[in-house]
């Protein structure tokens, strides 16, 4: 079976490309140095484009895109390492989708008109719809106005809610520790967290493939206009055989998302296995296209001034955000009954 991109979602991805070329450049990233991964202004255009709602229902305001487009735009949104609240309010919103009652669906249409900020917490202890513990590593904690805490909802202002955030390797993306005392929560109902957890990896690994696209494109440029010994770096074996592994790599992590997604669009049961295996491939290329492309740029790499570095803070951090490689093979053989 192939798996390749419809004409449509060739269109989403130039469009979104475009805008975020535009709107929100890697050059403006590095310059910026956020102190919490957004930069003021985006994240409002961001919505006006819909990317919020981007797989909320249509009669809720949505764009009412599947899986396949899902990871599509957040590979571009990879590929410039925008900070932007995306991945956590996507996150957030495919649990509201899955659950029942006017709750989730007046925060649904509040996430697609792009005025609240999202993001999904480790669970907690819940007794009487009150919320108490430590949630550690939360993307975009700090700045959320909804947090969903396994099967509740806690507003960003309840009482008895501390919001730490931490000091990061990776700049452009904001985590944060919630503390949660006695905080009253709204139930959910009717929840499947499991298969929302499955699609945030998708999204996560969508984001981690761009990235690595994007350190293969800068490192395939400068080995084409570097010389040394009176010709490109470019024509020298090693870095041939560098930049066609890492092509071959991302194709296959590519593919293997691509398989994920349009078994998460049909709702199939191998969902959990497939996005498991998706994530760890993602993980992994990420970090060695980074690192690679460090590697061929030489001396230069490893400057502040040039952005290769923000790729490889990207990666380590992506690495472990929603689980280890280790952790999601070790899931994947699990599932196969190994």
């Amino acid at each position: 079976m192939q798996f390749g991109l419809k004409d449509e979602q060739e269109d989403l991805r130039r469009t979104v490309r475009k805008f975020l070329d535009d709107v929100a450049p890697l050059e403006s990233v590095h310059t910026s140095s956020p102190q919490n991964g957004a930069r003021p202004g985006v994240w409002a255009r961001m919505a006006e484009l819909g990317l919020p709602g981007l797989t909320i229902a249509a009669h809720l305001g949505g764009q009412g895109a599947g899986p396949v487009e899902l990871v599509v735009v957040m590979a571009e949104l990879g590929r410039v390492l925008a900070g932007e609240p995306v991945l956590s309010t996507v996150y957030a919103a495919e649990v509201l989708g899955r659950c029942q009652g006017p709750v989730a669906s007046e925060w649904l249409t509040r996430i697609a008109a792009g005025s609240c900020i999202a993001t999904v917490a480790p669970s907690v202890a819940a007794q009487d719809d009150r919320l108490t513990g430590e949630a550690s590593w939360v993307v975009d904690g700090a700045s959320a106005d909804l947090i969903v805490v396994g099967r509740h909802l806690a507003q960003a202002d309840s009482p008895g809610l501390v919001r730490t955030p931490l000091p990061v390797l990776d700049g452009t993306r904001a985590l944060a520790t919630l503390s949660f005392s006695d905080v009253v929560a709204e139930p959910l109902t009717g929840a499947d967290l499991p298969r929302a957890a499955d699609t945030g990896l998708l999204a996560l690994a969508a984001e981690q493939i761009g990235g690595a696209r994007a350190c293969l494109r800068m490192a395939v440029d400068h080995a084409t206009t570097r010389h040394a010994f009176g010709r490109p770096i470019g024509s020298f074996q090693a870095i041939k055989h560098k930049c066609a592994t890492l092509h071959l790599e991302i194709e296959a992590a590519w593919a293997s998302l691509l398989h994920a997604a349009w078994t998460a669009s049909v709702d199939g049961p191998d969902l959990p296995l497939l996005a498991a295996t998706a994530a760890a491939s993602a993980s992994e290329v990420f970090v060695h296209a980074a690192t690679e492309n460090i590697q061929i740029h030489g001396g230069i790499g490893f400057t502040w001034e040039h952005p290769a570095h923000l790729y490889l803070r990207r990666a380590r951090s992506s690495y472990e955000l929603f689980g280890s490689p280790r952790f999601h093979r070790e899931r994947a053989a699990a599932l196969i009954g190994m």
